[in-house]
């Protein structure tokens, strides 16, 4: 207890305790907070001697020390103790709020998707206002991830109705997890939705039913919606997922139980989450090809913008030397190429339009990139070195110039880091075409083997089936077998070549020409181990 909160007696009773005399300690008047006590001195009168009131008044000094000490520590520990408590009110307080975010979102979440469910999948599909393939291209697994996610909502609102400091809802996650595959496949069907909706076009019946639903039917928050805006909802829900189960996670204490099964469950969600996340950076990417394709003109048919495995990576404007001139160009830099693009004028006016003519373009893995120096830099108002780069590919270069030298290293660091994965990639596509060379040969060289051996048995027991061994065998006999021996042999090579050429991802022509070769080789030396020395063709007589 604290010792200020003593009473005299508790007070007296501690100094008697701590070597302080009764009487001395019975000479307690009052408390007096940080003194400690307050003696009357008449009681204490009949101590005579200075030394002995000395020591006295000192074992009554240590006694207060020794309380004040004792104090101090349950004062340390009894705002630990307070502390510890408010953090964990705190995060508890924290955690409440993240899980009621967690439901109202998936209420509101299952809200829409009753929408699009029962307001336009179901009343289409009874209308037959669009066909089967295009009703499946605009709603794909809607009305599976509904069905998952309303059972989902239930369990987390049984949970979140007897919330608590122990409440768990990690587990939840984890059994939605099997489930969460539809995702994946709906994130794939999207642009196909899209490209249905397009195809439609405003005026369609489809459309017509769909603003008279949503007019007459839909609640007043959603009265404005698009189709889109509903049918990219689940694209959205898996990262609105992993934000708010990141967030809880670290408001969770290590010893909670729910930090384990929580922290799995997150570690699924984001698995999901990379997978769609990468989705919409290629939906986004398609989208913006898409809209550069159809602004660039005079490409050549060599420079396909929508080449498969092709990445996006920067575009934006920036000042091009053509003719000893620095013109506006927009250069669009992808992971194997770079495209420079000159604007257009406006018909009417000098302003620049939204289109651009083709002017060249580099190739990544070629492309080197430099700093320009002083010497060096064309002759120009609006440009510095320090604003300016170089990009070397071959014989031909370019110099480019930017607003600002933040724009220059921005640039600089994203072309380096396309250039780096460039020859990453070309690396990766060598080594797989040495494996891929060493397997065909491999395979080959087993085929030839086989043949060969199958070849000897059959001609052995071919020519002793004759009741003839090969020193038995006359000319003509000889010169039979070795001819036959050498018709196989020739047929097994070709066979081989035809049989080897499995669909291998990637392979080079240095490689498939040393493998023919190889090849060649193999079946003339076979061929020559089993010819018997033939003796001179004999006559036809």
């Amino acid at each position: 207890m604290d010792y200020r909160y003593w009473t005299v007696e508790q007070t007296s009773a501690f100094m008697i305790k701590t070597g302080v005399p009764k009487t001395a300690a019975y000479a307690v008047k009052d408390l007096d907070g940080i003194k400690l006590v307050n003696f009357d001195e008449k009681k204490l009168g009949w101590f005579e001697g200075f030394k002995i009131k000395g020591e006295i008044l000192e074992k009554i000094h240590t006694a207060g020390t020794i309380a004040q000490k004792e104090f101090a520590a349950t004062v340390i520990t009894r705002a630990a103790r307070q502390f510890e408590f408010r953090k964990m009110n705190k995060l508890y307080a924290y955690r409440t709020n993240v899980a009621q975010e967690l439901l109202s979102t998936e209420e509101s979440y299952v809200q829409q998707l009753n929408l699009i469910v029962k307001l336009f999948a179901e009343p289409v599909m009874t209308k037959q206002l669009i066909t089967m393939d295009q009703y499946k291209k605009i709603f794909s697994d809607i009305q599976m991830i509904l069905s998952v996610n309303e059972q989902f909502l239930q369990s987390f609102q049984k949970v979140i109705s007897q919330w608590n400091s122990e409440s768990k809802i990690g587990g939840l996650f984890i059994k939605l997890a099997p489930f969460l595959k539809i995702y994946g496949e709906y994130c794939k069907n999207y642009p196909e939705a899209l490209k249905v909706l397009k195809e439609l076009g405003s005026g369609h019946e489809f459309f017509k039913f769909y603003y008279s639903q949503i007019r007459n039917n839909a609640p007043d928050e959603y009265k404005n919606f698009e189709l889109t805006s509903f049918l990219i909802t689940p694209i959205q829900r898996i990262p609105r997922y992993k934000l708010l189960l990141n967030d809880l996670l670290k408001h969770t204490p290590q010893n909670h139980p729910d930090f384990k099964d929580l922290s799995n469950g997150f570690n699924i969600v984001s698995q999901v989450a990379i997978s769609v996340n990468e989705f919409s950076r290629q939906h986004e990417y398609i989208d913006k090809v898409n809209e550069l394709s159809e602004r660039i003109t005079d490409l050549p048919s060599d420079v396909n913008l929508q080449q498969p495995g092709r990445i996006y990576q920067k575009d934006g404007i920036v000042l091009a030397l053509f003719k000893k001139k620095f013109v506006p160009c927009h250069c669009l830099l992808f992971s194997d190429v770079c495209i420079f693009a000159q604007y257009k004028e406006a018909m009417l006016s000098k302003t620049l339009s939204k289109k651009f003519t083709y002017k060249t373009h580099f190739n990544v893995i070629d492309m080197k990139i430099e700093e320009v120096k002083e010497e060096e830099m064309p002759k120009t108002k609006e440009l510095t070195p320090e604003t300016t780069l170089k990009i070397t590919s071959g014989k031909s270069h370019i110099f480019v110039g930017l607003k600002s030298k933040a724009d220059k290293d921005e640039w600089f660091k994203v072309f380096e880091s396309a250039y780096e994965k460039a020859v990453e990639r070309k690396k990766v596509f060598e080594d797989k075409a040495i494996e891929a060379s060493k397997q065909k040969a491999e395979v080959a060289k087993n085929m030839l083997d086989i043949k060969y051996q199958s070849l000897r048995t059959t001609q052995t027991r071919k020519w002793s089936e004759r009741g003839k061994s090969v020193a038995q065998m006359s000319c003509v006999e000889k010169w039979r077998l070795a001819q036959e021996a050498k018709q196989s042999m020739a047929e097994a090579a070709v066979h081989s070549r035809v049989n080897s050429s499995i669909d291998m991802t990637v392979s080079t022509p240095v490689c498939s020409k040393q493998h023919l070769s190889s090849e060649s080789n193999i079946s003339e030396n076979l061929v020559q181990s089993v010819s018997i020395p033939s003796s001179p063709k004999p006559d036809s007589k």
